[in-house]
This record gives structure tokens, sequence and C-alpha cells, in this order.
């Protein structure tokens, strides 16, 4: 069956949904309504808008989100389901998917999340914020001014953020880190495997995965920490760029853009394809990677859009 294209309509600021069915996105003041059964399909490939396109790229659990140069917003699951395209507002400053939801922030600085109705996180708080990810359940975004607001569950005082200035944050299954503006790794919420009791040294970024951790210290170097029954936190050596923690695996990018995955290499999340990377997202059981045209790659249980 052919179902017609999301529309967006502009609503004056403030002004609320009051249909249950369908998924708000509330982004610069424009409001992008859903069809009633996104929330139940919430994913989509590509398709042939996929090659030079993609501007950001954010995965998490099972599924992948990216932002095109149209200012469409498509994701797609492992399994390779679609659905419709959906429109977002121009000027996107960030992109961050969770699980059963995604989070984006404007050029203006504005916040907008969506997905299942019933997700503690897909309700966004109000102001100007630089920075969010979102988790397994839960989110937090870095203010313009250096502070953190977290939302969602908070069973293990994942959506708890300490108090202070910080420049980046990462989410989690149960636990989130964060580096302050000094430079110092710090971590709260779930801790049975030490994935919230950071090293101490100066990172540049931190990536919370399922239960462990890894930061980019500001030599270049990898460290890692918590949960390493299947190598998940013993990064190789060397220099790098960027790093992002999945359930059990972990990834980042050297300084020359290649691709590097350690961890559990049960759905082949491991196998990165040889070749320059622009960004690389480690999912639950896959992992996703920018190339500089614009192109996505995917490996492990993760297919390729389109």
């Amino acid at each position: 069956m052919t179902r017609r294209p999301t529309a967006v309509r502009l609503l004056p600021r403030g002004a609320r949904c009051l249909r249950r069915s369908a998924v708000v996105v509330l982004l610069a003041g424009a409001s992008l309504v859903l069809p009633p059964d996104a929330a139940a399909a919430p994913v989509a490939d590509l398709g042939s808008a996929a090659p030079a396109s993609v501007l950001r790229l954010a995965s998490f659990d099972r599924q992948a989100c990216a932002a095109l140069r149209d200012g469409s917003l498509r994701c797609w699951s492992e399994d390779g389901a679609r659905s419709q395209p959906r429109r977002i507002a121009s000027g996107l400053r960030q992109l961050s998917a969770g699980e059963g939801f995604a989070c984006a922030i404007d050029g203006q600085g504005q916040l907008g999340c969506w997905g299942d109705p019933g997700s503690e996180a897909s309700t966004a708080p109000r102001g100007r914020f630089a920075r969010v990810d979102a988790g397994r359940r839960h989110a937090c975004a870095l203010r313009e001014d250096g502070r953190l607001v977290c939302w969602g569950a908070n069973a293990s005082g994942q959506a708890s953020p300490p108090p202070g200035l910080f420049a980046q944050v990462s989410t989690g299954d149960l636990h989130a880190c964060a580096v302050s503006l000094t430079g110092r790794a710090v971590c709260w919420g779930d801790d049975g495997f030490g994935q919230s009791s950071p090293p101490d040294g100066s990172f540049l970024a931190v990536a919370a995965g399922g239960l462990h951790s890894c930061g980019l210290r500001t030599d270049g170097g990898l460290t890692c920490w918590g949960l390493d029954a299947f190598g998940q936190a013993s990064p190789p050596p060397g220099r790098f760029r960027s790093v992002t923690a999945g359930a059990l695996h972990s990834c980042a990018l050297t300084e020359s853009g290649q691709a590097r995955c350690w961890g559990s290499d049960l759905n082949g999340q491991l196998q990165a394809p040889s070749g320059r990377f622009l960004q690389v997202e480690a999912g639950r059981v896959s992992s996703c990677g920018l190339r500089p045209r614009g192109q996505v790659r995917c490996w492990g249980g993760q297919r390729d859009p389109g």
C-alpha cells in the first residue's frame, strides 16, 4: 500500500498536540506530526537518497538514523525495515538515536525528541542546547552554558547528572558519562561493573556503552573501563580522534579516519570495511560509519541502508 509523505505543520510556540496516536517533534517552533502508525514502524531506509547525501549519523540498539542534506531524517533497522522519511527543521546541529526514540538540536539550539509516545525520554526539556545524547531509556543534553540536564528512566540514577560545567556527554544503557571543562571524566548511574568509575586523567571525549565506557585522552590514546568479558573495554593502542561504545563492543576512528572495533564479534560488528570514515557509531550488535562523500556503510547485524 502506498503511504502519503509525512506533512509538516507550523504551530505557534506553546501549542500542544492532544492526539495520543501521533508522534510530535518540536523544533524551533515547527511541529512535525507523524502518522498514527509511526510509533509502531519507527524505521526507514535511505533509499535512492543515500549516496553523497548524509550529513550526520546516529545509532543505538538495533536502529540507526541519518540526517540528509535535503532536511529529512531517515532511519532503518537491522532487518532493513522501511517507512516514509521524516522532515526536520533546517540547520540541524546534532542528531542522536536512543532505544525507540531519537533527539535532535536545530541551528537555533532548540531541542526536540520523538518516538514511542509511552517513552519517558521522548519529551525533551525546553531551552537552548549545544549537545544531546540519547541512551537506552534516558537522554542527556548539554545546555549552551555548559550545564547538564537529563530526563527519562532514572531507576539507577542515570538521569540525575552532577552539577558543574561540561563540554561533552554520552549516555549508555543505565549510566551516562561526561567530560568537564577541565577535561575530567565524570560518570553517574549504574556502576555494577565499574562502568561509572572512570580513571583519572585528561579526556577529550567519553562514550558510555552497555556495561562499559571508553574515553579519548588528550594525547589521542584510548582508555576503557567496566565490564570486559568480551574485550569491549580493551582498546587497541594507537592515536584516535573519536570513540563510540555499543552493548558488547566499541569502535573508534584513527587519526587517518580508519575504523577500528573491538569486543564481541558474534554478529560481525567488528569487521569494519577498509577506507576512510568521518564518523563511526557502535550499536547493540552492529556498527555503522559515515564516508567522506556522505555514504553510510554498516556491518554486523545492521544492514546497509538502501
